[in-house]
């Protein structure tokens, strides 16, 4: 709907300012409608824009109202001091005089405008949160509920930035400058595309809950998605992910000289598992003849996945506390080392870059869509989220008898 804008979680109000107020209140103004749930924003949104209206008639009616208002006056202080043209005093000392003369004389005033004026200046003379600092708290928010490998990815994008533009107090932070980094430095690294977007993706999540967070009013990074690069279209990669094909599969099982890997790729292959997830599993998890995946990548990721009869005795007598593919690291996340480990062995045999352990998982959705899976069921078992309104809001799922019988009709040629 037309003046909805979503920020954070949270909704706000963001219209165009008409051509005669302008110099009172810039060329948008925004209002937080306080509510994550989009229909009770468009229910808020009316009301909020009557007040808002209201406000400009009564600012149209008052004497001498196309003077600068305290927020345009607080804005243009704080560009003269983002651009060393001024000090933290004359920027006080231009609030002061728009003080005097919006109180007739007696420098006494309050409101929200000069609230939010006030806000304006404090962040240009005493900043406090740098980036790094933000990060951080970030990171630590995010630890709760996202994977290690999420984590890594979100730190290593975001220092790269702050890097790349300084430890500066987060405040000060452009959209310039995220322009800039997008198109200069990011787009130097040597990176392909989706390698690109999904850095660009990490910076956008991070400035996003920065501003979710309070503290910056809005995200330098808006907007900024349409400097990035685009893909050849029409162009095949030869490096381009790709699902394993049934020749691949039985070569690299046959001359797999590691059974610890041989294990690993027994498992994708048949459950469609992501690799931190299988790393993560314990004998304890295997129940009734299913897999449970208690935690993953996303929401979705939750669930309960047949085992197919080609694995069933590999998973038999597994201790409740031994993991299901046993093995040690020092300190080094399981599921990177497995995949770190698989990668120089399938490297080693002659396999291409488009092979990875991950598309074992891809082999596997592959075989069901051959055998005519619906796509509601393959979500269901590979922990995706279900697209389909009927299925994804208004149903529990389907019963594990059918998720069974569908997990049953993966088959490689040439393999158990």
């Amino acid at each position: 709907m037309k003046g909805l804008k979503l920020r954070g979680n949270v909704w706000w109000l963001h219209v165009r300012v008409p051509k005669d107020l302008i110099p009172a209140y810039g060329r948008t103004v925004s209002r937080s409608l306080k509510t994550h749930s989009r229909l009770e924003a468009e229910r808020r949104l009316h009301d909020a824009m009557a007040d808002l209206q209201n406000e400009w008639r009564a600012l149209r009616a008052e004497p001498d109202w196309r003077l600068p208002g305290p927020v345009a006056t607080a804005r243009r202080a704080a560009a003269e001091l983002r651009a060393g043209r001024a000090t933290v005093e004359d920027a006080e000392d231009a609030l002061a005089f728009e003080a005097l003369y919006d109180s007739g004389g007696t420098g006494v005033v309050d409101g929200p405008e000069w609230t939010e004026a006030r806000r304006i200046v404090e962040a240009e003379a005493a900043p406090t949160v740098r980036l790094s600092t933000a990060l951080q708290r970030h990171l630590d928010a995010l630890e709760r509920t996202a994977t290690p490998g999420t984590l890594k990815a979100r730190r290593r994008a975001v220092e790269h930035f702050i890097q790349t533009v300084g430890d500066r107090p987060l405040p000060l932070l452009t959209k310039v400058d995220v322009g800039d980094y997008v198109t200069g430095p990011l787009s130097r690294m040597g990176l392909k595309v989706p390698s690109m977007v999904q850095r660009h993706k990490a910076l956008t999540a991070w400035l996003n809950w920065c501003v979710h967070a309070g503290l910056i009013e809005r995200s330098p990074a808006e907007g900024s998605a349409r400097l990035l690069p685009r893909s050849h279209r029409g162009r095949r990669d030869p490096d381009a992910r790709r699902p394993w094909t049934d020749a691949e599969l039985r070569r690299l099982l046959a001359d797999l000289d590691d059974d610890l890997l041989h294990r690993a790729v027994t498992l994708a292959l048949y459950t469609g598992c992501r690799v931190g997830e299988l790393c993560r599993l314990t004998g304890a998890d295997v129940v009734d003849g299913c897999l449970d995946i208690g935690q993953g990548k996303t929401e979705s990721s939750v669930r309960l996945v047949p085992i197919h009869s080609a694995i069933a005795s590999m998973l038999a007598g597994i201790g409740p506390d031994e993991y299901v593919l046993p093995f040690k690291t020092k300190g080094a996340n399981r599921g990177d080392y497995i995949s770190a480990r698989f990668s120089d062995a399938k490297t080693a045999l002659g396999f291409d870059k488009g092979l990875t352990f991950h598309t074992l998982r891809n082999s596997f959705i592959a075989k069901l869509e051959n055998a005519g899976i619906p796509v509601n069921i393959t979500e269901s078992i590979v922990g995706h989220r279900r697209q389909s309104m009927s299925y994804g809001v208004y149903s529990k799922g389907a019963d594990m008898e059918v998720l069974r019988e569908a997990v049953e009709k993966v088959r490689y040629e040439g393999l158990p």
